[in-house]
């Protein structure tokens, strides 16, 4: 098994790494500088997967926050950096660069990718770009992860609405935008989240185009305002061709009255965070520190075969074991 951090038939990868402060942005001056370049085949020979043969632009007039925006790996596409890429995650700015909009809320999605049976959001092998560079979290078909979700809000009172989402995408590593033609993604593994560990309530389907966003409204009356602190990501097939071909994203954005939620707030900015998973045969080894207590990782009823039947819906070539 190849990893990113080694070097690949003489391409050696640099991850590099920045830090900007809060208040701190850099607005583009135009729409058309920054382009992100086509993904090259001998990059993507890193994040291929062994059953395989053979940075963002910013706009004007808004800046991201996100990390992995100057986390550089090859075979990175667009969907790799939502901050700079996805309308609703766009942080107002002014010409002179000044942030215009204020935080309304804080989110932080969490996995276990030291793989020991718990949570530590101080473990560097857990944290940060690790999470969003491949192959991120990576499950056995039939193997369930429990995921935290850290949220909190800084305004208890706000004009509009605040809508918390959780969206799965395929990420097509062969193409800039990391969008397959057509929407079609038959080449990407496949996995399932659920509500619950008894899998008794499906929110998101990777498999099916109308399971791959699933969203609350918060409520401040409610504990977390209605937004829940852990959901199971359960692997379903086999991710064939690259490492990181799927990726969770959890927005938590500001929809101004009569608005629709399509573009950024100019009031509040989004808040958001993201997940590469990969799928693999069987589970990865692991080195459980308290005997899986947590109960963080798990197996289905039938591994290899998962299956959705019997789950609540609410509204709204293969590749071997890492070494």
């Amino acid at each position: 098994m190849k990893h990113l951090f080694h070097s690949f038939g003489g391409i050696v990868l640099v991850t590099a790494f920045l830090h900007s402060g809060a208040g701190q942005s850099n607005a583009q001056e135009n729409d058309t500088a920054g382009a992100v370049p086509l993904v090259s085949p001998s990059a993507l020979e890193s994040v291929a997967s062994p059953a395989k043969v053979g940075g963002g632009a910013m706009i004007s007039g808004a800046t991201s926050t996100n990390f992995s925006d100057s986390a550089a790996f090859p075979g990175k596409t667009a969907l790799d950096d939502p901050g700079s890429h996805d309308p609703r995650l766009r942080v107002p700015v002014d010409e002179a660069g000044k942030v215009t909009a204020p935080k309304l809320s804080k989110i932080d999605l969490d996995a276990d990718l030291d793989y020991d049976g718990t949570f530590d959001n101080t473990a560097p092998a857990g944290q940060g770009v690790h999470e969003f560079v491949p192959p991120g979290l990576e499950l056995g078909v039939g193997e369930l992860s429990r995921l935290l979700i850290r949220f909190k809000t800084y305004e208890r009172d706000f004009p509009g609405t605040l809508v918390f989402g959780l969206e799965v995408t395929g990420v097509n590593r062969e193409a800039s935008s990391g969008v397959f033609e057509g929407g079609e993604t038959a080449i990407s593994g496949r996995l399932r989240v659920w509500r619950d560990a008894a899998r008794t309530e499906l929110l998101l389907d990777s498999g099916d185009p109308s399971k791959r966003r699933f969203e609350w409204t918060y409520d401040s009356a409610q504990r977390s305002g209605g937004i829940p602190r852990t959901i199971y990501v359960e692997g379903v097939e086999v991710s064939p061709q690259f490492e990181g071909d799927l990726r969770l994203l959890v927005v938590a954005s500001h929809v101004p009255d009569g608005g629709n939620g399509s573009e950024s707030s100019p009031l509040y900015q989004s808040a958001f965070d993201h997940l590469l998973i990969t799928v693999r045969t069987e589970p990865i080894a692991k080195e459980f520190i308290n005997n899986n207590v947590e109960k963080v990782w798990s197996m289905v009823d039938a591994p290899g075969a998962s299956s959705a039947d019997g789950a609540t819906e609410k509204p709204s070539a293969t590749p071997a074991p890492r070494e």
